[in-house]
């Protein structure tokens, strides 16, 4: 073998081997042979370590054939480890986890949340003209209103807590590492949802929820008027607190609401974990804030659960699509892009690549959308499927999200299929959101079919060199010896571990029984209140609160076991408490259990595909002609 020595392409080290082996005229009729490892590194270490040692007598021909067997399987080892990993070409560390700033689109985000602010205070004066008198269009009925009365003072606390969430995030933003990405993201979403509120306010215009309200005189088409009062709505923030804001009309969704519940998503989003106290506090203050807006009857329901769902789902709907960093597709093949305020930079490079072979081997050069330059990935046809292929690009590049290989029609290749079929003609490589076309040699390169006579020629030499049914006899005499013994080890645990699961399963069956009685109780209890003993009027919010009391315990399973409540999930997380006591009351050793249960399904699964010549990709052995 003749090795080249390393050149420096670049600035950076790019090391090409050139492996020259002495052919060996081919024997008839080869068979191809796995040697058990197909997705490895073939090397003599791995092969050698593995090859029982057998007495038998072998005369001078055999001697001579053996040691020309051995040399060439040393050259082939050594020509496999040098080209068994693809060629990478080295950047900088650093350089492709490296998110661009782009300041200019945070700023063209910043105009876009401040027009459709200054938008809002302009539909406010417009709508408060088309406000009806209290006296002629009365609240509407609210189901809150009818239960909780009027707190003068709760609105202020919502607005005193929306700046000091407001307040709090403006000073977690200033701290964090993407300012500029985060910060195009928050005034997209703040935009949005208020150019929203614009649309709901302008098309449907609700009349006050309170007779507390005081508002401004109708100016009936003074347009001056009008703009000073766009301008002091404007100069206030739009805070009653601060006596600008005494117009009507902006019920058809909630602001505030928007505001207490952004402010906490954002923070709550982009807070590290061990923070979490400081998460919850932003939580309650949230929270408290938008029940002080229904306590003030400031807004009407409708209005802050409409305005919590749209945020809400506007906030989880962005961040989804912003964090896989891709787009949607229709089918492979025809895009059909979602478009969001995107943080990624355009795909760029030639879309139109070939293969070529180098030293019998295809190599095919990507251009990584975290890099400015190719990256080279020699592929392997005999050895290689469609995943490991995509696992190498997504392990080169961690901003690659999307992978995939498609046909020249778009549809998707199957991950399984191997990398020999894929090379049989044209192919293309889906990259994020970038379509590669693939213009593939096929089999009609002479360099290409020689490689893989001779690779034929040297895996049957290998096979007739490495006796494997011996070492397959000796290796399933090994697997039964074990499978004995895991087998009596388990005997003695298996007779505790059903006795300690019979008990466990009558125990959760007495739970679930004693649940239902309990409901049955209860229900049987308020019918007999409400039918006998007090009216329906009395018992109605008697009934509320204890479904409230339900939810809220439904709530804190959730909180407490990071678990929905479902009865099948409740019976097994149960069942499990009562057979974990048990198995300690017994002193049964879970962990023991297991891992012998483990080793037994090894064993049990190693013995299968060693008794299985196809998944063992051995050869079948022929079939005797009787006499």
């Amino acid at each position: 073998m003749h090795e080249n020595e390393a050149r420096p392409t670049g600035g950076h080290s790019h090391f090409e081997v050139s492996v020259t082996m002495e052919s060996q005229p081919p024997p008839p009729a080869p068979h191809i042979v796995s040697n058990g490892n197909p997705h490895g590194n073939p090397s003599s270490s791995t092969i050698t370590d593995h090859i029982p040692n057998t007495k038998s007598k072998h005369n001078q021909d055999d001697r001579r054939t053996s040691g020309k067997s051995s040399r060439l399987i040393r050259s082939l080892s050594n020509g496999l480890r040098k080209h068994s990993d693809y060629v990478k070409i080295s950047i900088p560390e650093g350089r492709g986890n490296r998110l661009p700033r782009e300041w200019w689109k945070t700023g063209v985000a910043f105009v876009y949340a401040l027009f459709n602010l200054i938008l809002t205070t302009v539909i406010i004066t417009v709508v408060h003209e088309r406000v009806p008198d209290k006296s002629v269009s009365p609240p509407l009925p609210d189901k809150f209103f009818d239960y909780v009365d009027r707190v003068p003072w709760a609105f202020t606390v919502t607005e005193v807590n929306g700046m000091v969430l407001v307040g709090l995030w403006f000073i977690q933003w200033l701290f964090l590492k993407h300012k500029s990405i985060i910060g195009r993201r928050c005034f997209f979403m703040i935009g949005t949802l208020y150019m929203y509120r614009c649309v709901t306010m302008y098309i449907t215009t609700l009349p006050v929820p309170g007779k507390h309200f005081t508002c401004a005189p109708k100016l009936y088409g003074d347009s001056e008027g009008m703009v000073w009062r766009i301008l002091g709505l404007i100069s206030g923030g739009g805070l009653s607190i601060t006596g600008g804001h005494l117009m009507c009309g902006d019920f058809l969704y909630s602001g505030h609401t928007v505001t207490l519940t952004l402010a906490y998503l954002f923070i709550q989003e982009y807070s590290p974990k061990k923070m979490w106290w400081y998460v919850w506090l932003c939580w309650l203050l949230s929270v408290v804030g938008v029940i002080c807006i229904l306590i003030g009857h400031e807004h009407y329901s409708i209005d802050v659960v409409f305005a919590y769902f749209v945020t809400s789902r506007l906030f989880w709907w962005y961040h989804t699509m912003a964090n896989t960093q891709s787009r949607q597709w229709c089918r492979y093949g025809a895009p059909r892009p979602v478009h969001y305020y995107s943080t990624l930079p355009p795909a760029t490079g030639n879309t139109d690549i070939s293969v070529q072979y180098k030293y019998g081997r295809p190599v095919l050069s990507l251009p990584l959308p975290s890099r400015s330059e190719l990256c080279q990935f020699s592929l392997r046809p005999m050895l290689m499927t469609v995943t490991d292929f995509l696992s190498d690009i997504q392990r080169e590049d961690p901003g690659v999200a999307i992978a995939a290989v498609l046909s020249t029609d778009g549809e998707k290749v199957c991950s399984s299929t191997s990398i020999d079929t894929v090379l049989n003609q044209d192919f293309q490589i889906l990259i994020n959101s970038t379509i590669y076309r693939i213009h593939s040699p096929g089999r009609e390169s002479p360099e290409h079919s020689t490689s893989i006579d001779d690779m034929k020629t040297v895996v049957h030499m290998l096979q007739s060199a490495l006796n494997l049914p011996e070492h397959q006899l000796l290796r399933q005499i090994q697997l039964l010896r074990r499978l004995d013994t895991l087998k009596q080890e388990l005997g003695p645990l298996e007779e505790v571990r059903a006795q300690v699961a019979g008990r466990a399963e009558s125990q959760s069956m007495r739970v679930e029984w004693a649940v239902l009685a309990f409901l049955s109780l209860q229900g049987s209890f308020l019918g007999y209140l409400t039918w006998f003993v007090f009216a329906w009027d009395v018992m109605e919010p008697v009934t509320y609160f204890i479904t409230y009391a339900t939810s809220m315990g439904f709530l804190g399973y959730y909180i407490l076991t990071k678990q929905e409540l479902l009865y099948p999930d409740a019976k097994d997380r149960q069942f499990l408490h009562f057979f974990h006591k048990r198995a300690a009351m017994e002193h049964f050793d879970t962990h023991r259990y297991n891992a012998l249960r483990d080793q037994l399904a090894t064993v049990e699964s190693d013995l299968k595909r060693l008794r299985n010549p196809i998944q063992l990709q051995l050869p079948v052995d022929p079939i005797q002609p009787s006499n």
